[in-house]
């Protein structure tokens, strides 16, 4: 599916959210625990990178909301392989995913730091929504002001 010309619009079905916030941060939310939630996203996120809204030298925010579902953690591992060895260029980016409180959440950090593809990725729990988008912006204007 090709969301090319709709990056500026919200997008939702009972799989996985879509929605482009005021201050450029590009959310995700699941709303399943399913492969097909994952594929939704990664559909998504893969037209943002190939088609930047702001062009390709522009910082990418991405906020994964994984508040109401988990992902499959197999699936989103070998979704992110794939994409990595896609050969597609990624734009500089930073990610956080926001979670409610699991004791699992250890092994997935590592397990998503480990993937992690020239985007550094940081987990906050659901509560602190406001600390995550701050150090998503921060990051982005750090990463500006390297580059002026």
């Amino acid at each position: 599916m090709s969301y090319v010309g709709y990056a500026m619009t919200n997008e939702r079905n009972s799989l996985c959210s879509y929605k482009l916030m005021e201050n450029g941060i590009h959310r995700f939310t699941l709303h399943q625990s399913t492969r097909a939630a994952v594929d939704v996203l990664f559909d998504r996120l893969i037209d943002l990178i190939e088609n930047p809204p702001d062009g390709p030298d522009a910082v990418q925010l991405y906020l994964y909301d994984s508040s109401e579902a988990l992902p499959p953690l197999q699936h989103t591992v070998n979704r992110t392989m794939q994409l990595r060895k896609s050969g597609i260029a990624m734009p500089p980016s930073y990610g956080v995913v926001l979670y409610r409180h699991n004791s699992l959440i250890n092994i997935v950090q590592t397990l998503i730091r480990t993937v992690s593809w020239k985007s550094p990725t940081r987990f906050f729990q659901i509560e602190e929504e406001e600390r995550a988008i701050n150090w998503l912006l921060e990051q982005k204007a750090c990463y500006e002001l390297e580059r002026s």
